[in-house]
Order: C-alpha cells, then structure tokens, then sequence
C-alpha cells in the first residue's frame, strides 16, 4: 500500500482534535466567526471539530489547486473554489489539514487581507517543521513533522488515502 509507518494513530488524531477543539472554542468565545477550510483536505479534521464549536460561526470553503497529483507542488497555487461569505471585518478561523511549504496558505492569507477580514487565525492539523518558501505564522498545530510524505486522515496522494482515520508516512515509490 505504500505506508511505510504509522506516526499518528487514532487515539493520537482524537486526541489532537479535542485539544484543538478546546484551543479553538477558548481563543473565540463570545465571537461570531467564520470557519473557513481549504478543501479538500480539511474535511475530516473540520469534521471533528465543527459540531462541538460553542461559539457562533458561519462555514465557508476555499480550494486551492498546487499539486495536481504528484507528491510535491508543480506550480503557483491557485484558487479554485472562492468563498462564499464577505470576510471583511470578520474573525476568520482558517482550518487546514497541513501546511508543509506555505505557498497555498499564503494566497488564502493575502487574499483575506486583501479583503478586510477583521482578523485570521490558522489551525492546522499537521505542520511541517522545515523551511518554508512562504512567510506565515500558524497559531495552533496539533502535531508536527519534519518533512516526511504523510497520507491519511485528510492527507492524499494522488486523490487516495485521505479517508484513512490515521497518518502514517508514505512511499510512493512503493505504490
């Protein structure tokens, strides 16, 4: 199958999320919010998180598009779905699977900006502890990682493996 190694088990992703959750819900009580993940990774971490939120919030979805099935990003990132909701003058809590070089994470940042939104905080499921060719700041990770190849719980290769309820590291030369 490709995975050489599980490095995050279940009990670490529920635990990773419940302490994301409670991260989440204590830095935004009493604010109205919108979360915004970037699809498509997002889903199952945003899963977890979305029905026990206690503060007020309206959910929207970014896309953007880098990697275009291969294992490291080909060209500049670009936005392939936009949200919906005006962000400015809003609280934005952006949520992502991983930020690994940081140039997608940042078109979304700039495009916030670029659009007013009152404040942006980036959570993020995974984040990678290497250089990044992009500038940016993530405010809460429940876990981190050198530069290893991560598929499941939202992570792919090629479109596979993100429904795996784990992280394991992967081999694509073992595919």
């Amino acid at each position: 199958m490709g995975i050489k190694s599980i490095i995050i088990d279940q009990k670490q992703v529920e635990a990773g999320c419940n302490a994301a959750l409670k991260w989440c819900n204590e830095h935004f009580a009493g604010k109205q919010v919108i979360v915004l993940g970037i699809l498509k990774g997002c889903i199952p971490f945003l899963g977890k998180l979305i029905s026990q939120f206690t503060f007020d919030l309206q959910l929207d979805f970014v896309a953007v598009a880098s990697y275009h099935g291969g294992s490291r990003q080909q060209e500049a990132p670009k936005i392939v779905l936009d949200m919906s909701h005006d962000p400015k003058g809003k609280d934005i809590l952006l949520i992502e699977d991983i930020v690994d070089s940081g140039r997608s994470i940042k078109l979304v940042l700039d495009l916030l900006h670029t659009r007013k939104a009152k404040s942006v905080i980036l959570v993020s499921f995974i984040e990678k502890l290497k250089p990044r060719e992009a500038d940016i700041k993530v405010d809460y990770s429940c876990f981190k990682n050198q530069d290893e190849f991560l598929v499941g719980f939202g992570l792919d290769y090629q479109g596979f493996y993100r429904n795996l309820p784990y992280v394991g590291v992967f081999d694509p030369e073992d595919n």
